[in-house]
């Protein structure tokens, strides 16, 4: 048996931007800081849990290299978190559900990102 990526690794080639939450203010601006990341995208209806444990529909997923990290190395793959947001066909998309898959090592080895 080989790590998950392994499998996916010749799929996950697309660039898309990243933007992490950096900060909130007084009033509840949030700033961005932004990065890219190779992902791999999927278009289909999901139904996932959010951070709330609402049920809600998710419309894409990014399937991302868990041990990678972003294109200027500023973070981790498995530091996405909800708040963070990736830009998509010119359009900012909020992470509604992550799922994080270990290997037989424990080490989280890829990251499914549902939009």
């Amino acid at each position: 048996m080989g790590k998950t990526t392994d499998y996916f690794k010749d799929w996950i080639t697309t660039k898309v931007t990243y933007d992490k939450k950096s900060s909130m203010d007084g009033v509840g601006n949030i700033t961005y800081a932004s990065d890219t990341v190779d992902c791999y995208i999927q278009g289909m209806q999901i139904r996932v849990v959010n951070d709330k444990g609402e049920d809600i529909t998710s419309s894409q997923q990014l399937y991302l290299n868990g041990n990678g990290k972003t294109t200027k190395n500023k973070w981790f793959v498995t530091s996405i978190n909800f708040g963070d947001r990736f830009k998509l066909d010119n359009v900012y998309r909020p992470v509604k559900s992550i799922d994080k898959f270990r290997d037989e090592d424990g080490v989280i080895d890829l990251v499914v990102v549902y939009l």
